[in-house]
């Protein structure tokens, strides 16, 4: 009979211990782009304990191709998020001091004006003082406390993980496992499956090095890159441990096994796998419970550490909302304003048709009283019916846009009694629906311009 270990190696894998983590285990420790990005973005305290993990564990580190080129894609944005921060604070401070520069001017305590001029005079020279020691000082402690040293880390991360870079895919590769990935997907299959948001998002794929790859399967390329390294370095230890932030959220299911938004472990579909593939064990650690085990940290000081986090992850959540607004305010008034534009432009031309229907009735007038149409018109019917509906038609059987309110009661019929033109009843039509629909024969028309009649009048055009 079967050993129940032997069939369901995952379901009695050991607990991960401290010493897992070591540099003598040869353990392999891989790492996701969000860890790196951590070490950007975090406040330097912070980060400068993600540097001292990473030098801990140097020799068993492992960097997926895709993990460090999505790095290198997104690592410009944070740093220019943090330039973008560091200035805003900058101007508030200018701000704050040309606002008490404006006070101090705008008072109504002296109305003798020397003496209100020396009073003002005094005070802003005090604030200039200020100003010319608070400017460059600002300057220069933004630099020590934050750029420099943000550099530094940077520069450090860089020397750390430079020669632990997994090699360039072939395309024929990514090609496969995309491929594979659509089955997976629909089956619900880690990891990735809940990812697929991302080929609504602007940037859904990504071309680099003359490759090609969709986002949305960007977690299925990192896995199988995991197995293919874990099996062409069997000499490594026999756990492999995944480093990264991805699947914390109660909304994503497919990197670990949850029992009602608890987090058991990994998932199982992900450790057989591995253990099928590589024949290794799967553990998952989330960026600083990782940073707390290799350095040591205290219970005290990883709740700092997270506190701290928590504020930035919270800071980022809403300046990215706050951009978000920002970014739909934007487009309504751009809606607003190509909706008003279009609008202005339909009155425009509402006002020149205007203006050349009358110019063209009044011509018409004057060519019908000397008995020569010299004048070619396009389309003389339209004329016709205009100085018709001025004279003979009751206002009350047009609406405000001069359309018929009962556009089936009129009908225009030519001298023998048929109908010329019935509105709504012809669907080939050569007029719009302000003047009915009309198969009327133009040149015939145009030999008797004199022979339309209306129903409810015996009165010919004149």
């Amino acid at each position: 009979m079967a050993n129940i270990k032997e069939q369901f190696p995952e379901f009695f894998q050991s607990k991960l211990d401290i010493h897992d983590l070591e540099s003598h285990s040869k353990n392999l420790i891989i790492l996701d782009t969000n860890f790196l990005l951590d070490i950007i973005q975090m406040p330097t305290d912070i980060s400068k304990k993600y540097i001292e993990a990473l030098k801990n564990v140097e020799d068993n580190l492992y960097i997926p191709y895709l993990v460090a080129l999505e790095f290198n894609f997104r690592k410009s944005g944070i740093k220019k998020d943090k330039h973008y921060n560091i200035g805003r604070y900058k101007d508030q401070v200018k701000g704050s001091i040309a606002s008490l520069e404006e006070n101090i001017l705008r008072h109504d305590l002296i109305y003798i004006k020397e003496k209100k001029e020396q009073f003002s005079d005094d005070l802003l020279a005090v604030v200039t003082g200020f100003k010319e020691q608070i400017l460059p000082m600002l300057d220069k402690k933004v630099a020590e406390a934050i750029t420099e040293e943000e550099n530094n880390i940077y520069e450090d991360l860089i020397s750390i993980i430079e020669n632990h870079i997994g090699e360039k895919y072939e395309q024929e590769f990514i090609n496969l496992v995309e491929l594979e990935g659509i089955t997976r997907y629909e089956n619900k299959l880690p990891p990735g499956f809940d990812d697929q948001t991302k080929e609504e998002e602007e940037e859904s794929s990504r071309t680099y090095g003359g490759l090609i790859y969709q986002r949305k399967f960007g977690d299925l390329i990192i896995w199988k890159d995991i197995i293919e390294y874990s099996k062409n370095h069997s000499e490594k230890g026999c756990k492999v441990i995944y480093v990264t932030n991805d699947g914390q959220s109660n909304k994503k299911q497919d990197l670990f096994y949850k029992v009602k938004n608890l987090t058991v472990g990994p998932h199982i579909y992900l450790m057989n796998e591995l253990q099928m593939e590589a024949q290794k064990e799967l553990y998952i650690l989330p960026n600083l419970r990782f940073v707390q085990l290799v350095t040591h940290l205290s219970e005290e000081q990883l709740k700092l550490i997270e506190e701290e986090s928590e504020l930035l992850q919270k800071r980022i959540s809403e300046a990215k909302k706050s951009l978000e607004q920002r970014e739909f305010i934007k487009q309504q008034k751009f809606l607003e304003q190509q909706k008003f534009l279009e609008q202005q432009k339909f009155l425009e031309q509402r006002i020149l048709d205007r203006e050349t229907m009358a110019s063209r009735k009044r011509r018409f007038r004057e060519q019908e009283e000397t008995g020569k149409l010299t004048e070619n018109y396009d389309n003389p019917m339209t004329v016709q019916q205009e100085l018709y509906r001025e004279k003979y038609l009751k206002p009350n059987l047009y609406n405000e846009d001069g359309y018929y309110k009962n556009r089936n009661e009129k009908r225009i019929r030519n001298h023998d009694n048929s109908i010329i033109s019935e509105s709504m009843n012809n669907e080939n039509s050569m007029y719009s629906e302000r003047f009915g629909k009309s198969d009327y024969d133009m040149n015939d028309y145009q030999n008797n311009p004199n022979k339309i009649r209306f129903r409810d009048t015996n009165d010919e055009l004149n």
